[in-house]
């Protein structure tokens, strides 16, 4: 997996504190506190929240599988919901199709939990219904805390965006829990939540200076350029994302530093003077690429494909 080559860590800060740590650290110091067994991590669209999870995941099965202890980790998409409709259902559909047991139960899998066994992380709350009201939201997060007991625990991953208010997010996370949560929140909900359990809350931070540095430079190295090359195609990519107005901020985020990092090291920075033009140009890469997958991709002619585009996105945006 590119991941495996890839992957930049990235930072996350615990609410209420204005430190950030590395994602690593949180997800550490949380296994080891007792009475926590729900760490949410919130962050926006490309962000990095589920190569984190999926990155996090991979380093813990090894420590694991190589005798060094640890509770084993389950990483669960939590789209997968859409087809299950209940937490035990989507478990035995994870432990079938993902881990191929042929007889796979729900009663197992929950007396492992309980004992402390498994670590869950649960990546994308936002992605468990196609259509989401306040109803439907509750419900979801209702039904995952069957998964929380007195020593389990759990990751759970989404956009905070998915809930209109803030208030809605904290009200909903109060539902993972039968005696409820969050003490420190009792102040900002204005009533006393009284929790014998907690849900530990973080918020992954836009990538820094030094992490767009190193995000860049780990592409380069993978694609088997020289140090010396790759330093200089760094530096030119750097000029260009702190010189084109907008395209530092958007480096921020992992996926569209991907997209300035595709398009600026394959067109060459010099076409890429405002952020328009990156657009611009990612898409007609984009088109290049689906044009050549073959003759049903050539029903819709690259223009008429831009057009589609371009109308649906102004359909979007004005409804």
């Amino acid at each position: 997996d590119p991941l495996y080559h890839l992957y930049e860590p990235v930072d996350a800060r615990l609410l209420n504190t204005k430190q950030a740590q590395s994602f690593d650290t949180i997800v550490t110091g949380f296994l080891e506190t007792p009475n926590t067994p729900t760490l949410l991590v919130l962050g926006d669209y490309g962000t990095g929240k589920t190569s984190s999870c999926r990155y996090l995941f991979y380093h813990l099965a090894k420590d694991v599988l190589s005798g060094s202890g640890g509770r084993i980790p389950l990483y669960i998409p939590l789209k997968t919901y859409n087809y299950t409709g209940t937490t035990a259902s989507l478990i035995n559909t994870f432990l079938a199709d993902n881990l191929a047991l042929s007889r796979p139960t729900y009663e197992v899998f929950s007396a492992l939990n309980r004992a402390g066994l498994l670590f869950l992380i649960l990546d994308g709350f936002d992605e468990m219904a196609r259509r989401v009201t306040r109803r439907v939201r509750d419900e979801a997060f209702r039904s995952l805390g069957a998964l929380i007991g007195q020593n389990s625990k759990l990751l759970i991953s989404g956009r905070p965006a998915y809930f209109p208010i803030h208030a809605e997010l904290l009200d909903a996370v109060t539902l993972l829990h039968s005696r409820s949560t969050l003490d420190q929140l009792s102040g900002q909900l204005g009533r006393d939540l009284n929790s014998d359990h907690k849900v530990s809350i973080s918020v992954i931070e836009p990538l820094s200076d030094p992490k767009v540095e190193s995000f860049l430079r780990r592409r380069l190295t993978h694609a088997g350029l020289t140090q010396e090359l790759v330093s200089q195609r760094t530096a030119s990519m750097l000029s260009t994302i702190r010189n084109v107005y907008n395209l530092n901020e958007l480096a921020r985020r992992p996926i569209l530093l991907e997209m300035i990092f595709g398009t600026v090291d394959k067109l060459g920075s010099t076409e890429v003077k405002t952020a328009t033009d990156l657009y611009r140009l990612y898409t007609g890469y984009w088109l290049d690429i689906e044009i050549e997958k073959g003759e049903f991709r050539r029903l819709l002619s690259q223009s008429d494909r831009l057009v589609f585009a371009l109308k649906l996105a102004w359909s979007l945006l004005s409804s």
